[in-house]
């Protein structure tokens, strides 16, 4: 990939807006080839490529065992993608605007057609050999400006002032319904039964891509959105309380983001309004613990199927929205860095005899030089649904809890030697969670990766050995 500003082909020497237009051209070639173990060490060994450990019987079998009768190219499947994104960002007064328009185009080598067969009720695909492509692109305008509100307090408080900063933005999108027939990328069939006589009924019209890959396939539907976002920053001013600083004050972050989110999408006749998400994020004790807190309302109401319906929750329940899921994270760590900061602090404040000793208890006879470091996440989640009553069968409007504990650990032994891994607590099938073991050897160009799982369902061990 590469950025470029229009500016760096044609030379002005006055400002012009065509000289802030801005593109980047990026490409991308990929290959995927899955083949079943069965049919991929067939084929190496008929190659050579490794050892024949068949019975002569089945030697005897020759190429009626070796070959599949799908080929490699059956297995591969591959794709370009290359892309030219404009964006243009202009300001006017207090407002800041940025207008793009991302263009990307996809091929493949093949592309699909598709029938319904109703003697076997099943769907008949059809492979068409042959360069095939598809493009896309979307309008955007995004504007946005930053609001500030500063509160001082009293002059003989501990805080002496706080900061609110709130940023504001609307974006603005358009994309066509690539769905349509006249870009066709998409086509039909109809699905129906048929009966002896020859009468069909149930017909249904299936829409499907015609070409699809590594890349995925074309976009479908609409979009005409409008998209508000609101992020939140708060800023407190405190006394320094270190007589050692430079500063009689320090800042501190309370809050690194508050946001909320929510879209209209004036392109569809029903569900135009988006569930509204909010996030928040903070990190106390000089960052020694963060806090992650997700909501999502939803302002539709649903039915015992779960499915949203175009009656809006304030007008049938009285109430702005429904709390669907929420999600709690805390996550704290430790490394030999921050005990090593521990250490420093705490010798500054004592004499020559206090640190010998303080020495000789602790530091002594643990070594806090090798690289290590321990993660403690607590996860707590919250999902809102209709489900059914396990005593008397009954859709009731219920929540699931879950909530687990997990560390994740690193210890450098060597310069070579890496030692991670992580385990965990389920609260809720009060049980070890998914547990992990590994060690990573440098070998220079090459590298050594062993991964042990040793409990559960998934217990397992791999053993890797690859070039860098």
């Amino acid at each position: 990939s590469k950025n470029y500003n229009w500016g760096d082909f044609i030379a002005s020497p006055k400002e012009r807006f065509w000289k802030k237009v801005q593109f980047r051209y990026s490409a991308n070639y990929k290959n995927d080839i899955r083949v079943p173990d069965t049919v991929l060490f067939k084929k190496l060994m008929k190659y050579g490529i490794i050892s024949n450990t068949l019975s002569d019987a089945t030697r005897e079998m020759g190429d009626a065992y070796y070959d599949s009768p799908a080929t490699w190219g059956d297995y591969m499947r591959n794709g370009f993608r290359h892309s030219l994104p404009f964006k243009m960002p202009f300001k006017s007064g207090f407002l800041n605007f940025n207008f793009s328009i991302p263009v990307r185009q996809v091929i493949y080598n093949e592309s699909y057609t598709k029938s319904w067969d109703p003697e076997l009720s099943a769907v008949q695909t059809d492979t068409l050999d042959g360069i095939s492509f598809y493009q896309d692109a979307s309008l955007n305008l995004t504007t946005s400006t930053r609001i500030y509100g500063f509160f001082n307090m009293p002059r003989n408080a501990f805080i002496k002032a706080v900061k609110h900063d709130i940023t504001p933005s609307l974006a603005a999108t358009y994309r066509p319904d690539y769905g349509e027939q006249r870009f066709g990328f998409w086509d039909t069939y109809w699905r129906y039964s048929q009966d002896s006589n020859g009468l069909t009924s149930d017909s249904t019209e299936i829409q499907y891509a015609k070409y699809e890959g590594v890349f995925g396939k074309p976009m479908r539907g609409k979009s005409q959105t409008l998209r508000l976002n609101i992020n939140n920053f708060v800023e407190a001013k405190f006394i320094n309380r270190d007589s050692t600083a430079t500063s009689p004050y320090q800042k501190v972050k309370l809050i690194d983001q508050f946001n909320v989110s929510g879209a209209y999408n004036f392109a569809v006749d029903t569900l135009n309004v988006s569930r509204i998400n909010t996030r928040l994020r903070s990190s106390l004790f000089k960052s020694k613990l963060t806090i992650n807190y997700n909501m999502t309302h939803d302002p539709y109401i649903s039915d015992s199927s779960n499915v949203r319906l175009n009656q809006f929750e304030r007008n049938v329940n009285g109430r702005l929205a429904r709390l669907t899921n929420s999600q709690l994270t805390l996550r704290t760590r430790i490394s030999e860095k921050g005990l090593t900061e521990i250490k420093t602090r705490r010798l500054s404040s004592m004499d020559a005899i206090e640190q010998d000793l303080y020495d000789d208890i602790l530091f002594d006879y643990i070594d806090f030089t090798s690289p290590w470091s321990l993660t403690f996440n607590y996860n707590f989640r919250l999902n809102r649904a209709y489900r059914q009553n396990r005593n008397n069968g009954e859709i009731v409007d219920s929540f699931e809890l879950t909530s687990a504990v997990s560390v994740n650990y690193s210890l450098k032994l060597t310069p070579k030697w890496i030692l991670n891994g992580s385990t965990g607590w389920d609260f809720k099938n009060d049980e070890l969670s998914y547990t992990t073991l590994n060690i990573n050897r440098d070998m220079d160009c090459w590298k050594l990766s062993i991964q042990w799982v040793p409990i559960g369902p998934r217990r397992m061990y791999n053993f890797n050995f690859s070039v860098k």
